[in-house]
């Protein structure tokens, strides 16, 4: 089986920790009876031969080995090697170009790039010897083989033939469901941007048309039938079956009422005889009454079929709303984290699905109110309708900061917070005497600014008691007290402007800079730093704050200063620095004027565009070329629409030319920032986006008010 494994010169190879000399040992170790041993040799190939998916050159010298394993019936745990061959081989072919290394040598360098390519091509070339193991013995086994050979063999027709012929002889369940999987990823691979020939176009739809006969079928068992909508929502769409929505909310009903007995060990689910086809296998499924069925994989799959769906909307709302009411409470928690993808990445009719996530506040499950309260903190724009219902209960929560809490005290005062309502503050209150703070200190008490002046003398003690070298919590804290800015703050925050630590000098400078004329004593302490700080970053925050309190009434003695510093941010090589300085520049409005000459060589440089239209506006005010310049960027830099879009808006009849843009915007169903049709698992600023919509707005009125 492993013949001239000792004929390699494996010490004279390497892998991450050294020598290769203990790959046979590893590679024996697979094929062992003792299952400790093997799972060991199976973490010693991922973590030294296959480190963090590096291939090296013992990685290629050990792949006909590991194809031996494969292919021979004794070996136990074959589809763990089969996991391991499609993971050395990568998703897609290798592109030496995008290969990154860190070789200064060039032969080592393509040496390391060598390693890589020889092994895809080894694992591709040899994909055919796959074909047979659909119908291995084993079922572990033949559950990773269809999603293997997907990736891994080049004709997506013989594939497509392989897996729908296994789809109505498979008998087990888990195959089952990797065969509709893979049939799903053999559509999108061979269908769309992937189809390059007329045979990748029948295939992608041959491939579709056996996850409609699935979904048809499936029904007596929810994950088969999760699975297969799933693979049509990635592939085609539009042949999800018009009652989908219906099926998977009878699916999950069923997935939360139906029993789930615990075998005992070595006790096989009874069957009333061995199905030969697809078809008998879920009618016998739905005589057994479902006893397998599995909830918590019910679950997972509707978060991927949520994911697939992406754009259709409809139907994503009318499953989470059913979800979010459901009895079960894994259903609903796991509708909690949906709610806040489909909520904060696209413009829905939100109110119900708000109401419902608040519900989960009461009911006494801390985890599911935690995680619900977490949600509202994201979507806070859009829950102003239900912040009675979370401020009652910071009553029924408010013994966790007394004890032991379970974090829904926290939680609530946060989310309450995030919403701008001043019942938040005496929680706020005594969650800021915790230590450490139990919650993200700045982003909620600027929530709270214009009721945060109770918060001022507590933050004030927590500075007093904070020890020397508490240099980052002393930051902290410096930000939150330029919050509510009470007048007993301002020489500490002169007396730490000199501190010997930057991030806290830093801190000072924009607390003195929030107290703006009231801290002119202090000038020239902020004045001697702007020369005396190494780095140019840091001598422009001091210039800044010291422009903030002088003003114009030291305009002869500070300007230049001032200028100066924001010139060497300007000139800076790093582009992070050069886009800071350019936006201080803006902040200086008109007096800035002698910077424009260098703000305008930045707008020849993609990077800097639109950064310095917009302080060009500020330090200029010309709207027409303003308005010019920030409809190029619109397309070019869609991170910065926010941006645009509040400038544009209030340039008037200017900005005439944007009104197809802001029209364009106003009907896109996703919100800003989510771009990404893949939709990945993050929240978006909704009040970024709610922003946006209400300057688009503007420019159309002002275009309206112009004609």
């Amino acid at each position: 089986m492993l013949t001239g494994i000792d004929d390699v010169d494996w010490a004279s190879m390497n892998h991450a920790y050294g020598d290769a000399s203990d790959v046979p040992e590893l590679l024996r170790g697979l094929a062992s009876d003792d299952p400790d041993e093997r799972e060991g040799a199976l973490d010693g190939m991922y973590g030294a031969v296959h480190h963090q998916g590096d291939v090296y050159d013992c990685t290629v010298a050990s792949l006909p080995f590991l194809f031996a394993l494969l292919l021979e019936p004794t070996v136990p745990d074959r589809g763990t090697i089969l996991e391991l061959l499609c993971s050395v081989a990568g998703e897609t072919e290798p592109d030496p170009d995008e290969i990154w290394t860190d070789f200064e040598d060039e032969e080592e360098h393509a040496a390391w790039v060598a390693n890589y390519v020889t092994a895809s091509a080894t694992v591709r070339g040899r994909s055919a010897e796959l074909f047979p193991l659909l119908d291995d013995p084993d079922p572990e086994l033949r559950a990773v083989v269809p999603g293997a050979l997907v990736q891994l063999h080049a004709d997506g027709a013989r594939v497509l033939e392989a897996l729908r012929g296994r789809l109505d002889a498979e008998p087990d369940a888990d195959a089952v469901r990797a065969l509709v999987t893979a049939l799903a990823e053999l559509a999108v691979r061979h269908g769309g941007d992937g189809a390059e020939t007329a045979g990748d176009a029948d295939t992608a739809e041959g491939a579709a048309d056996c996850l409609v006969r699935v979904a048809h079928q499936a029904r007596p068992r929810p994950e088969l039938l999760l699975a297969a909508l799933t693979g049509l929502a990635r592939c085609a769409p539009a042949l999800l079956p018009p009652r989908a929505v219906e099926w998977v909310r009878e699916a999950m009903r069923e997935a939360r009422e139906a029993p789930s007995p615990v075998p005992e060990p070595g006790e096989d689910r009874p069957r009333t005889g061995t199905p030969t086809t697809m078809v008998a296998y879920l009618r016998e499924l739905h005589a057994e009454h479902r006893a397998a069925l599995d909830a918590d994989e019910a679950i997972e799959l509707l978060q991927r079929l949520h994911t697939a769906l992406a754009d259709r909307t409809d139907a994503r709302l009318e499953l989470l709303v059913d979800q979010l009411r459901s009895p079960s409470r894994g259903q609903r928690r796991a509708a909690l984290g949906q709610a806040g993808l489909l909520l904060s990445g696209w413009r829905l009719p939100s109110d119900e699905a708000i109401e419902l996530i608040a519900r989960q506040l009461t009911g006494g499950d801390a985890r599911v109110a935690c995680e619900a309260l977490r949600e509202l903190t994201f979507l806070h724009p859009l829950a102003h309708g239900v912040a009675d219902v979370i401020a009652a209960s910071l009553a029924t929560y408010r013994h966790a900061v007394e004890g032991d809490g379970d974090g829904r005290h926290e939680r609530a005062v946060e989310a309450l917070a995030a919403q701008g309502d001043p019942r938040a503050v005496p929680g706020l209150t005594r969650l800021l005497e915790d230590e450490p703070p139990s919650l993200d200190l700045n982003v909620s008490v600027r929530a709270v600014a214009a009721h945060s002046a109770p918060l001022g003398p507590v933050i004030l003690t927590r500075l007093s008691r904070l020890r020397s070298g508490a240099h980052r919590r002393r930051a902290l804290f410096l930000d939150a007290l330029a919050v509510p800015a009470p007048p007993e703050g301002l020489p500490l925050a002169a007396r730490y402007a000199s501190s010997a630590d930057a991030g806290t000098r830093h801190a000072a400078f924009r607390l003195l800079a929030r107290y703006g004329r009231e801290a002119a004593p202090h000038a020239d302490t902020v004045r001697a730093r702007v020369t005396a700080e190494e780095s140019p970053h840091r001598g422009m925050q001091a210039a800044e704050a010291l422009w903030q309190i002088t003003g114009e009434a030291d305009l002869d003695l500070d300007r230049d200063l001032v200028l100066t510093a924001v010139t060497r941010m300007l000139r800076a090589e790093r582009p992070n620095d050069r886009a800071q300085g350019i936006e201080t520049a803006g902040r200086l409005g008109r007096h800035a004027a002698p910077l424009t000459p260098l703000l305008r060589e930045r707008l020849a440089d993609d990077n800097h565009r639109t950064t310095a239209a917009l302080a060009l506006w500020r330090i200029e005010g010309d709207a027409e070329e303003t308005a010019g310049l920030l409809v190029e960027q619109w397309s070019r830099t869609p991170y910065r629409l926010p941006a645009i879009a509040a400038c544009l808006a209030g340039l008037g009849p200017a900005a005439a030319a944007a009104i197809p843009l802001a029209r364009a915007e106003l009907a896109r169903t996703r919100r800003h920032g989510n771009n990404d049709a893949a939709t990945p698992n993050i929240r978006y600023h909704v009040d970024q986006d709610e922003a946006l919509r209400a300057d688009c707005r503007r420019i159309l009125a002002a275009a309206a008010q112009a004609t």
